[in-house]
């Protein structure tokens, strides 16, 4: 089975996404022309620690996106949680693997039933 989705549409998901704290800790992929991703790309990707970032500025970022290829947002209630990105457990953790699937973890058990819920995504078989 496989889901097609857009991270937007998993971001869009998630309830009371403004009471986490987010980092971005990897990306690559194109955009819009208004939007500068190679730069951004090197920000987030020589970033030691990730790239923080609002819930509000991470959804109007999604938007941006023509085609993501790889990326990793982790995303906790505390924010001392995110001091380590390489550490294993967060409230959320949204990866795009070689543009090819989703590996979505999260302890938020609204957020699981709304994404299983979601009309939006198209499961393949």
């Amino acid at each position: 089975m496989m889901i097609e989705t857009t991270l937007f549409l998993i971001l869009e998901s998630i309830p009371t996404i403004d009471l986490y704290n987010w980092k971005i800790t990897y990306i690559n992929g194109t955009s819009q022309a208004d939007f500068n991703m190679i730069e951004f790309e090197n920000i987030v990707n020589n970033s030691i620690n990730g790239y923080s970032i609002s819930s509000s500025e991470l959804i109007e970022l999604s938007k941006k996106f023509i085609y993501l290829i790889d990326i990793d947002i982790i995303g906790s209630l505390k924010s001392s949680m995110l001091d380590d990105v390489k550490g294993e457990i967060y409230d959320f953790r949204i990866s795009l693997i070689d543009s090819s699937y989703w590996e979505i973890y999260s302890s938020n058990s609204l957020f699981l039933e709304k994404w299983l819920d979601n009309k939006d995504i198209r499961i393949k078989y």
